[in-house]
């Protein structure tokens, strides 16, 4: 009978961590995304300046 319960137990904690990781990995993808964007649009800006 504890056995289910230990199982179900390793199983949430499984998935809690599985969540988590996924959450960590989209957390670093969108940052990196953002920084990328956020140097592209200042390349763009100098360069209208210096185009000027």
């Amino acid at each position: 009978m504890a056995g289910q319960y230990v199982g179900f137990i390793a199983g949430s904690y499984a998935a809690a961590i599985l969540v988590l990781g996924a959450m960590i990995v989209g957390a670093v993808l969108s940052y990196r995304g953002a920084k990328a964007r956020l140097a592209r649009a200042e390349a763009l800006r100098d360069a209208e300046k210096s185009g000027r």
